[in-house]
């Protein structure tokens, strides 16, 4: 395997002031600031710490909501892994930075999943929209039916997406994508664990239900989240955190991920869903 190239320094002083998003320019003493501040987290980050704290972060906040059906789960986690994440930017650690978010959002999925299916009602007010997800999803499987999955109403929708997903990654320095992922795969994560109920093959009903053009774009978002957020920080701070080599590269992973995503509805959408009608208890 190819090694990844080693991170830029981190300790170079700031540049001259520049505009963050104009007309806003912060001053030095603001730079040094926020400098200071994105690097609090990197004792969080050494070896594969990052590893259980993403974990942690994920889990515990939703199984700590489940008693009181409490949605904003999402946000406690998001904000528990926000410092982290921002410590691996300013590192340019972006195979961490892309890591710490899947392993957190496969540990809340599989928790997510799990409760849903030895609890549905229970869970249901912890996914906020999960139930009319399901419904409109089984409807799906069960008539070939859903406005959602026709051409000329996902690709404006995802077009808004990246648009979205990108200014809000650069204004809030990821923290508004991290929780938003979470509300998004948790749509995924009630449908499936109810999917999972009515299901001859969990396993069928597991992999082919979470449909893996979600995976995709999931796996999308985290390149260009991280990439629009080194972007903003390194214009905060006045501090060139990365090469233009690795930010073209990032972007050109992403988009090309979101490709993969639409191509895969666009040539699997049926045959998933015959798939998952077949393994359907009636």
């Amino acid at each position: 395997m190819v090694s990844e190239p080693a991170p830029l320094s981190t300790g170079a002083a700031p540049t001259p002031s520049a505009y963050w998003i104009w007309p806003l320019r912060l001053s030095a003493a603001q730079r040094r600031q926020i400098a200071l501040w994105s690097a609090a987290g990197a004792p969080w980050t050494a070896g594969f710490r990052w590893i259980g704290l993403a974990a942690a972060a994920s889990v515990l906040p939703l199984l700590l909501a489940y008693p009181f059906g409490w949605s904003g789960h999402r946000f406690v986690s998001a904000l528990l892994l926000f410092t982290i994440f921002v410590s691996l930017v300013r590192a340019d650690r972006q195979r961490e930075g892309f890591a710490l978010v899947l392993v957190a959002y496969a540990c809340h999925s599989a928790t997510a999943i799990l409760l849903t299916w030895l609890d549905a009602a229970g869970a249901a007010p912890l996914f906020a929209d999960g139930a009319a997800y399901w419904e409109k999803n089984e409807r799906w499987i069960r008539t070939g039916i859903d406005p959602e999955y026709q051409v000329a109403n996902w690709l404006p929708a995802h077009l808004q997406q990246l648009l979205g997903m990108s200014i809000y990654g650069f204004t809030s320095l990821g923290l508004i994508p991290l929780a938003q992922g979470i509300y998004e795969i948790d749509l995924m994560n009630f449908y499936v664990g109810r999917l999972l109920a009515v299901s001859r093959n969990p396993f069928v009903a597991l992999f082919v239900g979470w449909h893996f053009w979600a995976i995709l774009r999931g796996v999308a978002y985290t390149r260009i989240v991280f990439e629009v957020s080194s972007l903003s920080l390194s214009r905060m701070t006045g501090i060139e955190l990365s090469t233009r080599p690795r930010r073209r590269r990032r972007w050109l992973v992403g988009l090309a991920c979101l490709g993969l995503d639409g191509l895969g509805k666009l040539l699997a959408l049926e045959p998933v869903r015959l798939l998952l009608y077949a393994n359907l208890l009636s």
